[in-house]
């Protein structure tokens, strides 16, 4: 039986960045209120949270995703390979091959929605033994670090994101 790791058993470990942090024994599914309410002022602090070896099934995911509050879609498969373990062939005409594409450049989640995303929960069911990393950058540390002069210019912008735009792009 395994034994619920609360807040208190967890070990934050700030990642060698600008922001983000790992955390270990903690116990995700089940997870108190109390418990969650100082995850989350975790992520507020960090901005990113890596659980190593939290490994949940996609129902665990959904609830543990719906804690942090409305889902845009309960879980979204983004995989090379198919149900039945067959690796998808380079095919224009394949839609999944065109998203894996279009998420192979740097993007920010759901910022062509009317409402941006808070943030995304994902977690990967098969790692290859090389490469495969996934990298975060973190916009607010960039925009810290321009002049003021061009803060200002760039806080007087709007800008719009097309999500067929961005897509098309990269063909």
């Amino acid at each position: 039986m395994a034994v619920n790791k609360g807040w208190k058993d967890a070990r934050v470990e700030p990642l060698s960045a600008t922001f983000g942090a790992s955390v270990h024994d903690l116990q995700l599914v089940e997870l108190s209120a109390e418990d969650f309410q100082q995850l989350y002022a975790a992520w507020l602090e960090y901005g990113l949270l890596i659980f190593p070896g939290a490994h949940l099934t996609q129902a665990e995911q959904i609830a543990f995703a719906r804690r942090f509050g409305d889902l845009e879609c309960d879980i979204a498969p983004i995989s090379n390979v198919r149900s039945n373990g067959q690796v998808r062939a380079e095919d224009p005409a394949d839609g999944v091959i065109n998203i894996l594409k279009g998420n192979m450049g740097w993007h920010c989640d759901s910022t062509y929605m009317p409402v941006q995303a808070k943030g995304a929960v994902f977690s990967a069911h098969v790692v290859p033994t090389q490469g495969g990393a996934t990298g975060w950058a973190d916009m607010q540390a960039a925009f810290d670090a321009l002049s003021q002069d061009v803060q200002t210019k760039l806080g007087e912008l709007n800008a719009y994101h097309s999500l067929y735009y961005s897509q098309a792009k990269l063909g």
